[in-house]
């Protein structure tokens, strides 16, 4: 419905105020004291401050007592009266003020673009009268604006400006709300350190109780989200501390709906740390504050997570089905598959598990196909991943091999897409640099969208490629470690042991991959008995987090490491096993040493540049435009300083920082790419999605040698040297694997740390 403002005579008299007033269904109280309107509002409940408000307004018909009084009916749900108080002040000096609030009504009621039209009408207004810290409070509403639109981006750049403009305003309370919605919105955002700064420094600003209380709950909401993320469960506990002091706060300034809603998330964080009886109770006082039940459903929803904590899975069956398709949130829906799925494996009723794991793939396939590259955030991966682990587990169960594949594949494809977009999660220094990394993030995410690894094959095709190759894939579902293998034939899986039992021998083995005794425990345990056979054919190895920084080479039986015994190429995912043909390189593009440190990195890159006849790139002329003048070229070879930090690997070149996401997104990358520098296959995700080495694959290139730790600079040398010399350029799974066996029986502890990535080399029909 449109809005039609209501204008009245610029001075209205104490007679009609107070018929207004009365007409609006509010009585004045004869008992409450006349003290300032803006001092109530500071230090009285709102509904206090709205008596003292209109008694002041209608003795004085002040314009500026009136925009406070329209403000605080608004906020204690008297719209009407609002809206009435707004109109009578547009033919007054407080217009601006009139339109503002009429604004904020416009967006309490859905209203967005109507909103955006009298908020521009407010802020032309308060710009030409040169009040900044009115112009702080339009821009605050602005990003409120711009959030409902999803456009995070704009919203950020408009609280950037309302702290400027609040600062020049000298008014704190503003620059400290537009604090805290900036870290409102770099939680929604993923960045949650970014997050709590910016409600650090509204901490510093914000003194009253409503405004704490407010403060408190939001950072409520950062430590919930921490706690999402699996092996944070634990953020849960600062989440409660900080529900506590916000539940303190509301109750002393009377901000009962504030309350109920600050209980809600009391019910959450206590129900995730396993006190439930904690948050059953608050689950009570959540309904007491609740009398019209507008948050029923949710509160179902709360009552079913304790529930599920309790193991009364009845109960917890019930409520979902009960509320299910009225649940507002694809996340709380998503979490209801999860639950049912988990009960329904565990209870052995596969077809249930099956259906409601089904369900929830769905909807995140479906959110998949709308979302923007802010939306993948780190909590929300763990989440969307558990229904396709769910999935996995019950089909291997009922021996649907094939389904169960595609539904591995299918977690593979939502891991690297999601990972890769996500980009950093520690947000950069300040708001305006975050909306320009999350407006860079959202210029990428299409073209990583469309990227050809990130697209999964038909469940024919997938079929029919593992039918060409030999696999071992490690797969963990719900805590269990599976293997699928395949061997020019049917493809199986079969369930090897709970993760917990292998954990101690898997990180022995990571931390010293040449210890011969932790490669000979584990070898074939993991990977099997035919895995070790000796044969030129390659093998494909898959695996999934958290072994995927397992240097598979140096697995052993019987002494021997594996990579002795037959080459072994990384596969991106199962959907990506295809062979690309065997052609010596005509072209190399060589960069070194960009930190002036890397001595033999740099006689290295001298001997690559003069097999292939060009000129390295060496220190200073080690730079980005060396690195994407690559792109097409049949060979890439980087010998430069490497990093991971929780937005994925980084170059570090001689003019700037390249990250993997920046490279990710290009297209037509080198055909081989070979990354010796450290932790070039590394990154802080599970699946190593934003490593080095799965960006250059994303770009197109289809070979990648790099590094799962650190190396040596000699011993990296060693190895590359030796890579190139065994025809490495034209078949680099078979000469990697030479040189490693080779180096297995040396002092050389790098070997096992080097992987051959992508795709292997088309070869005939082998043994």
């Amino acid at each position: 419905m449109d809005v039609r403002l209501i204008r009245h005579p610029a001075a209205a008299t104490a007679a009609r105020t107070a018929a207004l007033i009365a007409a609006l269904g509010v009585k004045l109280v004869a008992c409450v004291p006349d003290p300032d309107c803006a001092q109530a509002l500071d230090s009285e409940t709102e509904a206090v401050a709205a008596l003292v408000c209109q008694r002041e307004y209608a003795r004085l018909h002040d314009p500026e007592t009136g925009a406070r009084l329209a403000g605080v009916l608004r906020r204690t749900g008297n719209p009407d009266g609002a809206r009435a108080i707004a109109g009578e002040l547009l033919l007054t000096p407080a217009a601006a003020d009139g339109l503002a609030v009429l604004a904020k009504i416009a967006m309490d009621e859905n209203r967005g673009g109507q909103a955006r039209a009298l908020l521009d009408r407010a802020r032309s207004l308060h710009a030409a009268q040169h009040r900044p810290g009115k112009l702080a409070a339009d821009d605050q509403l602005l990003s409120r604006i711009f959030e409902s639109q999803g456009n995070l981006v704009d919203a950020l750049r408009a609280l950037d400006t309302c702290i400027a403009e609040a600062r020049e305003g000298r008014d704190p309370v503003i620059e400290g709300y537009c604090h805290m919605s900036a870290g409102t919105i770099l939680s929604e955002i993923g960045y949650l350190d970014g997050a709590s700064l910016e409600l650090d420094r509204a901490a510093s600003l914000l003194v009253l109780d409503k405004d704490l209380a407010q403060l408190a709950l939001e950072r409520t909401n950062v430590h919930q989200l921490r706690g999402r993320r699996p092996g944070h469960e634990s953020a849960n506990a600062q989440a409660v501390f900080e529900a506590t002091r916000a539940l303190a706060y509301a109750r002393r300034a009377g901000r009962t709906g504030l309350a109920g809603a600050i209980e809600m998330n009391l019910v959450y964080s206590y129900a995730a740390l396993g006190q439930l009886d904690e948050a059953t109770a608050h689950l009570e006082r959540a309904r007491d504050l609740d009398p019209r039940n507008d948050d029923a459903v949710e509160r179902a929803f709360l009552q079913a997570r304790i529930a599920y904590r309790r193991g009364d899975h009845g109960l917890t069956s019930s409520i979902i089905e009960r509320v299910y398709d009225q649940l507002d949130s694809d996340e709380d829906r998503i979490d209801a598959c999860a639950m049912e799925g988990r009960m329904a494996l565990a209870a052995q009723h596969l077809d249930r598990a099956i259906d409601w794991a089904n369900k929830g793939v769905h909807l995140v396939e479906n959110l998949r196909s709308g979302q923007s590259a802010i939306e993948p955030r780190s909590w929300v991966l763990a989440s969307r991943r558990d229904v396709y682990e769910i999935l996995f587990t019950a089909l291997a169960r009922a021996g649907d091999v094939p389904a169960a594949l595609v539904a591995f594949d299918g977690w593979q494809g939502r891991s690297l897409l999601d990972a890769m977009s996500r980009g950093r999660t520690a947000a950069p220094d300040g708001i305006r640099d975050s909306a320009l990394q999350t407006e860079l993030l959202q210029r990428m995410f299409p073209v990583l969208s469309s990227a050809p690894i990130m697209q999964p094959a038909s469940p024919a095709a997938l079929l029919a490629a593992l039918a060409q190759v030999d696999l071992v894939a490690l797969v963990v579902a719900e805590s269990e470690v599976w293997r699928i293998t395949s061997r020019h034939g049917e493809p199986s899986i079969a369930h090897l042991a709970p993760l917990a039992t292998l954990q101690v021998d898997i990180t022995n083995f990571q931390s010293q991959p040449t210890n011969r005794a932790y490669g000979e425990k584990l070898g074939v345990r993991l990977l099997g008995e035919d895995a070790f056979r000796s044969t030129d054919r390659t093998l494909h190895v898959l695996l999934d987090s958290p072994l995927s920084g397992l240097p598979v080479a140096a697995l052993r039986r019987g002494g021997a490491p594996l990579i002795a015994s037959r080459p072994i190429v990384r596969a991106a995912r199962l959907s990506a096993l295809e062979c690309v043909p065997a052609e010596a390189p005509r072209h190399a593009v060589v960069i070194a040493n960009a930190s002036g440190d890397l001595d033999e990195a740099e006689r290295e890159a001298d001997e690559v540049a003069r097999r292939f006849g060009v000129e390295p790139h060496a220190r200073a002329a080690a730079t980005r435009r060396a690195l994407f003048s690559a792109a097409s070229t049949d060979l890439l070879h980087v010998a430069v300083h490497s990093s991971v930090d929780l937005g994925g690997g980084t170059l570090a070149l001689y003019d700037d920082r390249v990250s993997a996401i920046e490279i990710g997104k290009q297209r037509a990358g080198p055909k081989l790419v070979v990354l010796s520098s450290c932790e070039s296959a590394a990154s802080a995700d599970g699946e190593l999605a934003t490593s080095l080495a799965m960006a250059f694959l994303a770009s197109g290139s289809s070979q990648v040698i790099a590094t799962l730790r650190q190396v040596n600079d000699a011993g990296a040398q060693q190895i590359t040297s030796a890579f190139y010399q065994a025809n490495g350029a034209a078949e680099p799974a078979r000469a990697l694997a030479l040189v490693q066996a080779q180096l297995a029986e040396t002092g050389n502890t790098d070997w096992p740390n080097f992987v051959m990535f992508g795709h292997d080399a088309c070869h005939g029909t082998s043994r």
